[in-house]
């Protein structure tokens, strides 16, 4: 009898942590900087357009700080241009995008990339705003400083997930740029 309910615990206990590390969305969040948030009715019509933008699945709206949160569906790649559409459809301008996500460096073309984890959506990195607008500008510059670089490198090298926090904005004809505010290695 012992034995029996031992097993029962035990597979359990694996079907609860299995369920958890599968449960993690790889784009854990998004932050839309909203101007125009001003009464709660105004938070819902945001939300309603919100809510038609595909990939994404719960939403939080904060109008003191003019902020909106939204969830990804696991395995999603989001289209930030859904959300730019979405927030002007409401009436509202879109100050900024700021996502959350798990996943891993990669080399591309263009530089090192953020591969997001299961979905496998690509994020050109760049580190301060300067570098971000110099290379828009079309200067030969180097989005990344040589410290930030040798860092993501040995991330890179030995396969290591990271957590990255970052501003999105758009590139023409390639992956979104993910301008780096924090980063930190994810723990297995």
């Amino acid at each position: 009898m012992l034995v029996k309910t031992l097993w029962t615990v035990g597979i359990v206990a694996l079907v609860f942590l299995n369920a958890i590390s599968f449960g993690q969305a790889e784009i854990e969040e998004v932050k839309l900087e909203v101007d125009g948030l001003a009464c709660p009715f105004c938070a819902y019509g945001l939300e309603k357009k919100l809510k038609k933008v595909p990939g994404t699945s719960a939403y939080e709206i904060d109008m003191k700080r003019g902020e909106a949160f939204v969830r990804s569906e696991k395995k999603t790649a989001l289209n930030f241009a859904s959300f730019e559409n979405a927030v002007r459809e409401a009436g509202f301008t879109l100050r900024g995008i700021t996502v959350k996500a798990v996943g891993k460096i990669v080399d591309l073309e263009e530089g090192f990339a953020f591969e997001v984890r299961e979905s496998g959506q690509r994020f050109l990195l760049f580190e301060g705003t300067q570098s971000h607008e110099k290379y828009h500008a079309g200067e030969k510059i180097k989005p990344l400083s040589k410290k930030l670089e040798n860092e993501l490198s040995a991330f890179k090298d030995k396969g290591i997930p990271l957590r990255i926090e970052g501003t999105i904005h758009p590139h023409e004809g390639l992956a979104p740029g993910l301008l780096i505010k924090r980063y930190e290695e994810v723990k297995a």
